[in-house]
């Protein structure tokens, strides 16, 4: 009888291996299958190309009772100390840990050197309170005194924050309980690239007397879940609005055909309708969606973009005076076929029949607007060319808004009146 080979370390090790890998990539399936993802970190809205972080807005929320006035008082001086005192529910998360796995880990990552998080969080606070001083300064606001941060209202709020649950009304059913981690997320982004989230919020001295109406007394600013809502990348994205240009002397149309019409003199530019930080800045300069050369052609120049529409305090320079105040409402009923999700554009594109009798495109997929962005295909919806000359419609509002109490624009136009005398317009 043969003597059994005596199995190996090595062997026993390749046998557990193919056993147990199986099993435990079934097991990471099931709870992928069982309990997706987190929802309150992108939970669908009632729009199905809208995502929200509850818990980012709520976190963001805690400063609607922070930021206040603060009148003569000095720079604001915050310690790490204070902000784990100020939080206690943050305490054990944001406290200096120097604890050997705390160590390995910075180690291993790079980061040994690293400030403790309640010292990251007390610059941070300083670094919001500088940039709402310069902030509040700027000319376009009408704040009574200068704004800044009260750093006991905001402990307050982060700490009945912690303890609220938070109710999506979008996700019925589900519950969300604020983390540390959302608080020190929120702080980072209002300070982040010096501020600049600061411009998209709803303030009391740019915002309609209506909606302050319902603000509290002492509240400065309202953050809501538009300003931090995301659009799904996978569904496209809005077509563009072109402003006419009467002074090309020629249409964009003709200039795309023929560039060197640009030549005699006729220069190729339009104005469209895009914010700062929009993808539309790109999209709408395109041959593609324009229908003019790309800027550095024979004859052209860029797309101006306008930001949106004016506000109560704007300067007389600011090109929001060239966007009607209700342009979206105005081109509402046309907004399902501005957008690739829309039912318009899905009837147009994906309809059979001819919709117009005098088109003479292919009925379904031909008709889809697609442009190739960065070598990607992207579905654009339709673009809408409106016959507002911007520069006439400048003038036009703030002509309003000069005979509606706007000295400065007055002054701005050089509009006087004899009978006012030396006063104001309309002092009478």
């Amino acid at each position: 009888m043969a003597e059994r080979r005596k199995l190996t370390l090595l062997e026993c090790a390749i046998a557990a291996s193919l056993v147990l890998v199986p099993l435990m990539f079934g097991i990471v399936l099931l709870v992928a299958v069982v309990r997706p993802a987190d929802l309150d970190l992108a939970w669908r809205s009632a729009r199905n190309d809208h995502y929200v972080s509850v818990r980012q807005v709520a976190a963001l929320k805690t400063f609607e009772a922070a930021i206040v006035e603060r009148g003569d008082a000095p720079a604001l001086s915050v310690s790490a100390g204070k902000v784990l005192d100020g939080v206690a529910g943050c305490r054990r998360e944001w406290r200096e840990d120097r604890g050997p796995l705390v160590s390995l880990r910075r180690f291993l990552l790079g980061g040994g050197d690293e400030a403790a998080p309640a010292e990251q969080i007390a610059a941070q606070l300083g670094e919001l309170d500088d940039a709402l001083l310069r902030f509040g300064a700027r000319p376009e606001h009408r704040f009574a005194r200068p704004i800044g941060l009260d750093t006991a209202r905001w402990f307050a709020a982060a700490d009945e924050a912690l303890a609220t649950p938070v109710d999506a009304g979008g996700a019925p059913g589900q519950v969300f309980r604020m983390r540390c981690a959302d608080l020190a997320a929120a702080l980072g982004t209002l300070r982040r690239g010096d501020a600049a989230m600061l411009d998209a919020l709803a303030w009391r001295s740019t915002t309609g007397r209506a909606t302050v109406a319902r603000w509290r007394d002492e509240q400065q600013v309202q953050v809501s879940e538009h300003d931090v809502m995301r659009r799904n990348p996978w569904s496209g994205a809005a077509g563009c609005i072109y402003f006419s240009d009467p002074a090309s002397g020629a249409s964009a149309a003709a200039n795309a055909a023929n560039p060197r019409a640009a030549a005699g003199g006729a220069v190729a530019t339009r104005a469209f309708l895009a914010g700062r930080r929009s993808l539309q800045r790109t999209l709408c300069t395109t041959a593609a969606l324009s229908g003019t050369p790309e800027a550095g052609a024979l004859g052209t120049r860029a797309a101006t973009s306008l930001p949106g529409e004016p506000g109560p305090a704007d300067a007389a320079d600011d090109p929001r005076w060239q966007v009607p105040p209700s342009l979206f409402a105005l081109l509402q009923p046309l907004e399902s076929l501005r957008q690739p999700t829309g039912a318009l554009y899905r009837r147009y594109t994906e309809s059979d029949e001819p919709l117009d009798p005098l088109h003479r495109e292919p009925p379904g997929p031909g008709r889809r607007n697609r442009v190739d962005l960065n070598g990607a295909p992207l579905d654009v919806g339709y673009s809408i060319d409106i016959t507002i000359d911007p520069a006439l419609q400048a003038l036009a509002q703030k002509m309003a808004a000069c005979y509606t109490g706007r000295q400065s624009i007055c002054r701005a136009l050089g509009v006087h009146r004899h009978e006012d005398g030396d006063g104001p317009i309309g002092a009478k």
